[in-house]
């Protein structure tokens, strides 16, 4: 019986700009989230580049999984959305978010 490939990781891309004053406290909710994220089932890791520019901090969040299900059920997860919602009051105009499928 052949034996079935296992479901690609998943990756979702998360970007704002804040603010230089708020970079700081900024970062402090990623890292919170973070933390809560290691509870998450199929959760992998977080990778978080931050650049300023112009007046601007441009963060880019890469957030891995093991496998679509896992970034879906964390989509939907009340823990992340009241963090997302922490951090996206940073934002200055509108967050971008992206997901991909075997990319690690």
């Amino acid at each position: 019986m052949k034996q079935m490939d296992p479901a690609p990781p998943a990756t979702m891309l998360f970007s704002m700009c804040v603010g230089l004053q708020d970079a700081e406290a900024a970062s402090a909710e990623m890292r919170a989230l973070n933390m809560v994220m290691r509870a998450q089932p199929g959760f992998r890791h977080l990778d978080v580049l931050r650049r300023d520019e112009a007046g601007c901090a441009e963060f880019s969040m890469l957030v891995h999984f093991e496998d679509e299900a896992s970034l879906q059920a964390w989509k939907a997860a009340p823990e992340r959305l009241a963090a997302i919602a922490r951090i996206e009051a940073f934002a200055r105009g509108a967050p971008r978010r992206e997901e991909a499928l075997g990319v690690d």
